[in-house]
């Protein structure tokens, strides 16, 4: 059983770091056309301050965990792990949130 716990947190791990990966690849495809144009600079601080808040929330519910219930040292870096997935999603989802939502002008 134990066996079937290790595969499983490998599977995951290997996900996230895809996931985050292609989020990293993303966000560097991007950022050097958006960072010349003012719209561009528009969305990279909204899609920012999204992020920030995200990567904020998400730490403060690891530190609510840990001082409730306590957290083992597999449990604690696989959160870590997740956190900086949704994080890194956050991110580049925002970004096409925002490249979307903000006015062309």
């Amino acid at each position: 059983m134990k066996e079937m716990g290790k595969m499983n947190n490998a599977i995951i791990q290997i996900i996230c770091g895809i996931i985050i990966f292609v989020s990293i690849l993303y966000y560097l495809k991007v950022m050097p056309s958006y960072r010349q144009t003012d719209r561009g600079n528009r969305v990279l601080s909204a899609a920012s301050q999204l992020t920030f808040s995200s990567y904020m929330v998400g730490f403060a519910l690891i530190l609510i965990v840990i001082s409730i219930q306590g957290m083992s040292t597999r449990n604690f870096i696989q959160s870590c792990l997740l956190h900086a997935t949704i994080v890194s999603v956050v991110n580049a989802g925002s970004i096409i949130f925002y490249n979307i939502k903000l006015p062309k002008n």
